[in-house]
């Protein structure tokens, strides 16, 4: 029977390019541990397949056929993911300070995948049934050996804080009721879009379920804008800037708009007592309006509605979490002492933890003072990044001494 045929070789296509991906220098055992995760996930489904012949049910072997082409489908894509792990243009230096930083928030059993992604956003993958405790977070190619733009994990940790804290299941009933109640005080709005009156029935939850489905995503955005806010402080702020300014692109109908995202974290920095850095939302363009329907135009509004009536549940509710986990916050002396060991290009140590260090980064960053007639304009950033890193490692090593002489370890 051919398409399982073909499917059984495309299996054993997958397993052999496993196997040449073992060879590969793994850096961190939790990228080699996944491989051998999804290994095992390949060679059981090659031993289900071979367990059928042609004296099985067509449509049986078909499904089985088809469940295996999902598998391929899904898993390709995380198994270049891996590898890309491995690349040197990776800052692998920033790996075990993440680590550290995701065991705190989400338990001890986490794993974490720190790779390049060729796209121009930071991205997490979702949480993966297959591999649980994982999560896989990656940085644009061009900018992985930036350590100033490490800040935005914290949006991207934030994600995988939502999904596990079951936040949707929290705010999703207080989104659909707040979208409901904000449709019923425009009737005249949801007759003209849908040419029937608003009532409480399926009719109703099926005309506004895009609403809902944009207005979670818009919340969950929010929710991790704050909670790497929290994490980094100034930096997130900075990092943010450096990646999407000045925008000008057309608005994602699953992202608040980026006006929006801009005044919320602002709001958010003055609760947390962060300063904003100078003219940051003056930085930033309008985004062009989606193409839509009138329809669609007015299910984003009450979308938008909804999100932005949430902004202090979800601020208070990121702010908890990070607290309760013990997260780290910056000191303004340890962000000094490291801003002086930079200014004699000598890394730093003794300086508590990784938001500390990122936020002497970019106040370095812009200290248009530092190293004149020193260092060439033009090597300035690459010289910044270094003392960072190696900043880092010390950090790294200063962590790992002291685990060893505890004596609970």
């Amino acid at each position: 029977m051919l398409p399982l045929d073909y499917a059984v070789q495309r299996v054993r296509g997958v397993i052999a390019e496993i196997e040449n991906l073992k060879d590969e220098d793994f850096p961190y055992r939790d990228s080699r541990l996944a491989l051998g995760q999804i290994e095992t996930l390949f060679r059981k489904r090659l031993a289900s397949l071979s367990e059928l012949t042609d004296d099985n049910d067509p449509n049986v072997v078909k499904t089985a056929c088809s469940e295996s082409l999902l598998q391929n489908i899904k898993f390709l894509p995380l198994l270049g993911f891996v590898v890309r792990s491995t690349n040197v243009r990776n800052s692998f230096e920033v790996f075990w300070p993440l680590w550290r930083l995701a065991r705190q928030i989400l338990g001890p059993g986490v794993r974490l995948i720190l790779s390049s992604e060729w796209q121009f956003s930071p991205f997490v993958y979702r949480p993966i049934a297959d591999l649980p405790g994982y999560v896989l977070l990656g940085l644009p190619a061009s900018e992985s050996g930036n350590p100033l733009l490490v800040p935005l994990a914290g949006h991207e940790l934030g994600h995988t804080t939502w999904q596990q804290n079951k936040l949707e299941e929290i705010f999703g009933p207080i989104i659909v009721k707040r979208i409901f109640e904000s449709a019923k005080n425009r009737p005249i709005d949801y007759h003209h879009v849908f040419g029937r009156e608003l009532g409480d029935d399926l009719f109703a939850q099926q005309n506004l379920g895009a609403a809902y489905q944009w207005a979670f995503r818009h919340a969950e955005e929010t929710f991790c804008d704050f909670f790497g806010l929290r994490l980094f402080g100034k930096s997130y702020l900075h990092a943010f800037a450096y990646l999407l300014t000045p925008g000008g692109t057309r608005r994602d109908f699953y992202y608040p708009s980026l006006g929006t995202r801009i005044d919320n974290m602002v709001t958010a920095a003055g609760t947390m007592s962060i300063t904003a850095p100078p003219k940051f939302s003056e930085g930033f363009l309008d985004e062009l309006s989606p193409k839509c329907s009138e329809r669609d135009q007015y299910l984003l509004k009450l979308a938008d509605d909804a999100a932005e009536s949430m902004r202090e549940e979800l601020l208070v509710k990121a702010v908890s979490i990070a607290d309760d986990a013990g997260a780290p916050k910056h000191s303004h002396d340890m962000v000094e002492r490291i801003r002086k060991a930079f200014g004699i290009l000598t890394p730093a140590s003794h300086i508590g933890n990784l938001t500390n260090i990122l936020a002497a980064a970019w106040e370095s960053y812009y200290d248009t003072d530092l190293w004149v007639g020193v260092v060439p304009s033009d090597e300035r950033l690459a010289t910044l990044n270094e003392l960072v890193l190696k900043s880092i490692e010390i950090l790294e090593f200063e962590e790992r001494t002291k685990e060893n002489n505890d004596p609970k370890s």
